[in-house]
């Protein structure tokens, strides 16, 4: 082979080699790119029985692939908010406010939607009449005792 052909086979290696090496790398960019805008938002509201927010209730949040768990204190409208979440993990979500407990809800990695909303709903009437009783009880007893004396 003469030496103009072996220079010209080397520049083509050379530049085919720059072209796969650009397209990877352009590849490569794309992709996070595309991972880091993908991420999932969960909003949502913590509310009663009657539908009223809950201000002050903690909202926790559980990753299932790693048992991380955040956690966010509802507004006065009720409101919590997480940023940020990877849509390739499912996640756990549930209220809690003066020893009372929401359903647990889930977030699916299987959702493809970036925004997520959901309500949790705390039935803080069942704390109410707990405490009522605990309460009345005392009393009742007393009644008790003076009627038998």
């Amino acid at each position: 082979m003469n030496t103009n052909r072996k220079i010209r086979l080397a520049d083509s290696i050379v530049a085919i080699s720059l072209c796969l090496l650009l397209v990877a790398t352009l590849s490569g960019s794309a992709a996070f790119a595309q991972d880091r805008q993908q991420t999932k938002t969960l909003t949502g509201t913590v509310m009663d029985h009657s539908e009223a927010p809950i201000q002050g209730a903690v909202v926790y949040l559980k990753n299932t692939k790693t048992l991380a768990v955040k956690s966010y204190i509802s507004n006065q409208d009720g409101g919590f908010q997480f940023h940020g979440l990877s849509p390739n993990v499912d996640y756990e979500v549930h209220a809690e406010s003066n020893g009372q407990r929401s359903s647990t809800r889930s977030v699916s990695s299987f959702d493809s939607k970036s925004k997520v909303e959901m309500t949790l709903k705390i039935d803080v009437k069942k704390k109410l009449l707990r405490d009522l009783r605990a309460d009345i009880a005392p009393l009742s007893r007393a009644a008790f005792d003076l009627a038998d004396s």
